[in-house]
């Protein structure tokens, strides 16, 4: 399927609020980071990973939406 078929049958449509979310998701994004730094600071390394994954999962979003 390409991307017109897609368009014609709805599968990909303008999101309006999109804005709304991409602002979201960087402060989501930068919270995560902030986390990430703390949590390496004090030598937690596996919650550090989770939380660069989250932020940098946040970051891609952005991209997408």
């Amino acid at each position: 399927m390409n991307f017109k078929e897609c368009l014609e049958k709805g599968l990909i449509r303008k999101d309006y609020k999109a804005n709304e979310r991409i602002q979201k998701s960087i402060k989501i994004a930068e919270r995560f980071l902030n986390t990430a730094n703390k949590t390496y600071k004090i030598e937690e390394y596996e919650i550090t990973e989770i939380s660069a994954y989250n932020s940098i999962f946040h970051s891609f979003r952005t991209m997408l939406l």
